[in-house]
């Protein structure tokens, strides 16, 4: 584990968008053919030697390691950087530490996750969406902030091959308590750009905290539901919004296992976890493969 002065994160959003690195509107607003790209999820460094410990607790061990999640994140490296085309992108959505922002470990968590994926060929680059263990289960102002000083803005827009893409922080739909401006400036964001893309050939969003798990009326009657789903006044309002608007599949993480489904004509896709799994699945990662008439996406196990 690092203890050298943080690098840089080389592809963070900034101003909303990554308009800076060329996946703007101008540039990539038009259909160029097929393309892939990577959608990882909680990558969650410390998570696998910290399991079964009560995740509200104020500090973490102080023999904490993550070793097996930097060798899983070097298995996906290594793949993603042999895949021949090369995916657009690989975006990992939510966790990428297990550290809460106020824990120690924090910042060496975040130092061996940059690292890691330094390693990651040039051309694909590295995006990262805002999950609970990046800003906490009830999110401020302040744990906002450090999170864009390390891994980029918390919600952000771009464009690929002509398919419109939206980055949420979806932690502010779980607990606003303490950040509703941060809330009310997503919300507003949201409408915005779902009504600049209304037209265009597909969207696509990614997020943590999935809408639903199974069945979009499943209550959440138990801590797990409560836990791994967005309360439920939100889910069909939101997937309404994002159908009217062109979103064919919202891509999701937080649940450490896989869940796919759909409603109303929107996939809604749960990838299980690069670090720790709770099921039966395999850690790994999804292929996605973009056409002119949606989506083909397959997850592939780092274990083989």
């Amino acid at each position: 584990m690092s203890d050298t002065v943080m690098e840089e994160l080389q592809h963070k959003a900034i101003n909303r968008s990554l308009d800076h690195i060329g996946l703007s509107k101008e540039r990539e607003g038009e259909w160029r053919g097929g393309f892939s790209f990577i959608q990882a999820a909680d990558t969650q460094l410390g998570l696998i030697d910290d399991f079964n410990v009560d995740r509200m607790q104020s500090e973490l061990r102080d023999d904490l390691v993550w070793d097996e999640e930097l060798a899983r994140i070097a298995r996906l490296v290594d793949t993603v950087n042999r895949m021949d085309p090369s995916p657009r992108f690989l975006i990992v959505c939510g966790d990428q530490v297990h550290g809460y922002p106020w824990m120690k470990q924090r910042g060496a968590m975040e130092r061996d996750f940059i690292s890691a994926f330094r390693k990651l060929r040039p051309e694909v680059p590295l995006l990262c969406v805002c999950g609970n263990h990046d800003v906490g289960e009830s999110p401020t102002p302040q744990t906002i902030a450090q999170y864009r000083r390390t891994f980029g803005d918390d919600y952000y827009s771009f464009w690929v091959g002509g398919v419109a893409m939206l980055v949420l922080n979806s932690q502010l739909y779980m607990d606003d308590s303490k950040a509703s401006a941060e809330r009310l400036g997503m919300d507003q964001w949201v409408d915005r750009v779902l009504a600049g893309i209304k037209g265009c050939k597909q969207a696509l969003v990614f997020q943590h905290i999935p809408y639903y798990l199974g069945d979009i009326d499943s209550p959440r009657n138990s801590d797990k539901s409560k836990y791994f789903s967005l309360p439920m006044e939100l889910r069909k309002p939101m997937l309404d919004k994002f159908k009217q608007a062109g979103v064919t599949a919202v891509f999701c993480g937080h649940y450490h296992r896989n869940a796919v489904s759909s409603w109303n004509g929107v996939e809604h896709i749960v990838t299980s976890a690069v670090s720790l799994q709770i099921g039966d699945d395999k850690p790994g990662y999804r292929l996605v493969t973009v056409t002119q008439t949606g989506i083909n996406h397959q997850y592939c196990s780092l274990t083989n």
